[in-house]
């Protein structure tokens, strides 16, 4: 097809240029007769300097062609680079073949074929890696072949256009695995995912001591409070299994109570009145939440992520619905701040991921009642025009 196109260009400026020489030589002709006036002489000489222009201006063209198509070849060699010896590496610089829909397949596993080295982002065949590599991979176990593409992934930014540099630094990775291994790759590599596992197990938990502090009494009951309300939560999702998301509830509690509770408990920590007032805190919220969804209408997302925020409920008709089971606070308390920050959030996430082109609407109910003044302040929340419902037994 190229050739074809660059053959009947070449024709197309040979006729132009045949063209303008055969009318500039019938103008110089006519120019140059005897007995014609002057004016006649003025009009043929026009025309021999406009047809002679015109010629000279598609020499130039021509010329500016060539050397641009020079500059393109120079350009394209010097992309091709060379190694590190000076030598060309073979196939850099080269276009890559488009590869076939089956090597670009997002499910592919990644050493389904030890003949080709294939990178997941989705799927791409790095081309053109060089002989010998491809050989030592091709005869690696698959764990070990896994690892090696683990590591070329890294490597290779763009998969489809590897760079010699790139080649060079799975090369020298290569050789590194080699010389771990006492010269062999597989030994080296199996003993790189032995390190790698090592480095993967997590911290064991440090030895348990004697709980001390000034609420250790109050531990045994908060941990049979938090446990109870996880059990409840659970019982709920199992007699619910079409909706999984209500087991999202007991995430919450049950970080803290592997977390802040067991360190008070294993004296890891000083079991103090902060710390025991911050897990009954996770206890009624839980209870709030779960008593929330216990009266949700069907479909009901819980605990569900919406724009960069969790909300407690999302309802079928896209209302979010955020849940307090707070006791009674004033506006001075530092509980007004953040549930001001979380109505704020919560509206922000409503303008931003709207229902039939409107922003969602936005309820925050407060379970065990809300001051008057505070009510009001959150019902003033503007965000693009867009303000929340605040429920909830409203108190002086």
């Amino acid at each position: 097809m190229v050739p074809a196109y660059l053959a009947i260009s070449a024709g197309v400026i040979a006729a132009d240029v045949v063209v303008g020489l055969a009318e500039m030589g019938k103008a110089w002709y006519s120019a140059t007769r005897d007995g014609i006036s002057a004016a006649t002489r003025e009009i043929y000489l026009s025309m021999f300097s406009s047809s002679a222009i015109s010629t000279a201006i598609v020499f130039i063209l021509v010329g500016i062609g060539a050397i641009a198509s020079r500059l393109a070849k120079a350009f394209k060699a010097y992309r091709a680079g060379v190694g590190e010896a000076g030598e060309p590496v073979k196939g850099a610089g080269e276009r890559p073949k488009e590869p076939d829909p089956a090597e670009r397949k997002p499910t592919q596993k990644i050493s389904d074929d030890p003949n080709k080295l294939v990178i997941c982002r989705v799927c791409d065949t790095v081309p053109n890696v060089p002989a010998d590599m491809m050989a030592k991979r091709a005869a690696l176990s698959p764990e070990a072949r896994a690892r090696l593409d683990g590591t070329a992934a890294s490597i290779f930014k763009d998969p489809p256009n590897p760079t010699p540099t790139e080649f060079d630094s799975l090369r020298k990775f290569m050789d590194a695995m080699e010389k771990r291994g006492g010269g062999s790759l597989e030994k080296g590599l199996q003993d790189l995912i032995a390190a790698d596992a090592k480095k993967n197990v997590p911290a064991p938990d440090p030895p348990a001591k004697p709980p001390f502090g000034p609420a250790v009494v109050k531990l045994p009951g908060v941990r049979s409070e938090i446990e109870r309300v996880i059990k409840e939560i659970m019982d709920f999702a199992n007699a619910n299994p079409d909706n999984p998301t209500i087991t999202r509830l007991a995430k919450n509690p049950r970080n803290v109570a592997d977390g802040p509770l067991k360190s008070m408990e294993t004296g890891q920590v000083e079991a103090n009145d902060h710390l025991v007032e911050r897990v009954q805190g996770t206890i009624k919220g839980a209870e709030g939440e779960l008593e929330a969804a216990k009266a949700a209408p069907k479909g009901t997302l819980f605990a569900e992520e919406l724009g960069g925020r969790e909300i407690d409920q999302i309802l079928p008709d896209g209302t979010l619905k955020q849940i307090k089971r707070l006791d009674i606070f004033e506006k001075s308390d530092r509980q007004f701040a953040k549930a001001e920050a979380q109505v704020r959030g919560t509206l922000q996430v409503a303008v931003d991921n709207p229902v039939g082109g409107k922003p969602r609407p936005v309820v925050m109910e407060f379970q065990n009642g809300v001051k008057a003044d505070v009510a009001d302040a959150l019902r003033a929340i503007d965000v693009n025009g867009h303000k929340a419902t605040i429920v909830g037994k409203e108190v002086p």
